[in-house]
């Protein structure tokens, strides 16, 4: 009884997948067209022009399987059209973020190759600021804008990862938080300068109010072992921006070797305390 009963229900099981497929077909074209369709430079443009930033790029190509990829682009500042682009890079893919998708919101998702490394983010927009997640991995210390004297020079590869809240042009209103690492680092201050190799960098860094606080920065592994916790109260000139930091030194056997009579031109020697740091950023005094 149930063989002669299975013959009958089979041309209505294949017609139900046939069915299917064609719907699952159907919204898969749908998703790739809106996906490769999704206004991303206007979206883009919309974020980044209260902030007086604008987004170009040389060519945009489907990303599968969503999304797309731009080519060659620059970050450029519109408050002098005649600045060097803030930020380049080769290729960048964009993809709708889940809330732009879900409930209308602007938002996007991207993945960059930037300074020999590579950024992730989400990038969304709220009535009143932009909000960003990321996450880095490998980026080159060399290559990141530089604010110290002529002549100074930082290598390694940083990583971090964090979120932010712009609200405006000015910093002043900003507000993020970020748990970096930095390996290989190391420093050179000035031009003839011996190299001061750090090793490994660690640390978190939280923005508010225009001051950067900067809490349990730690190095390891290189010519000295040192601990950092102050803030730097940043102004509209980077270069203007004033430090107040306490920094702890213990020199390593490599750093004896490297920077013994260094040690013995601060205030005094490491072992006798932590040093403090205030004034303005690129010229701060010891004591």
């Amino acid at each position: 009884m149930a063989k002669r009963d299975a013959a009958p229900e089979r041309p209505f099981v294949r017609r139900r997948v046939v069915v299917a497929g064609g719907i699952l077909t159907a919204l898969l074209l749908f998703a790739l067209t809106f996906i490769a369709a999704f206004p991303y430079n206007a979206k883009v443009s919309q974020m980044l022009a209260p902030y007086q930033l604008r987004l170009v790029y040389q060519d945009q190509r489907l990303n599968l399987p969503f999304g797309v990829r731009l080519e060659n682009v620059s970050l450029l500042s519109t408050a002098d059209s005649g600045q060097a682009p803030l930020l380049e890079s080769k290729s960048v893919a964009l993809a709708p973020s889940l809330a732009s998708i879900l409930d209308g919101r602007t938002g996007v998702s991207l993945s960059a190759q930037i300074f020999n490394g590579v950024l992730r983010a989400t990038i969304a927009q709220k009535p009143n600021a932009v909000t960003v997640d990321f996450d880095a991995h490998g980026l080159s210390l060399s290559g990141l804008p530089r604010f110290g004297p002529e002549g100074s020079a930082l290598t390694g590869a940083l990583s971090g990862k964090g979120s932010a809240e712009i609200q405006g042009a000015a910093i002043t209103g900003d507000r993020g938080e970020a748990t970096v690492r930095a390996e290989q680092v190391t420093l050179q201050i000035t031009e003839g300068f011996p190299l001061i190799h750090l090793g490994e960098v660690t640390g978190h860094l939280l923005l508010s109010n225009g001051t950067l606080t900067f809490q349990d920065v730690e190095t390891h592994g290189g010519d000295v072992d040192s601990r950092a916790d102050g803030v730097i109260r940043l102004a509209p000139d980077l270069h203007l921006s004033t430090i107040e930091a306490q920094i702890a030194l213990t020199p390593t056997p490599s750093g004896h070797d490297h920077f013994g009579l260094f040690f013995h031109m601060l205030p005094h020697p490491p072992d006798e305390g932590p040093y403090y740091v205030n004034g303005p950023l690129l010229a701060p005094t010891i004591t």
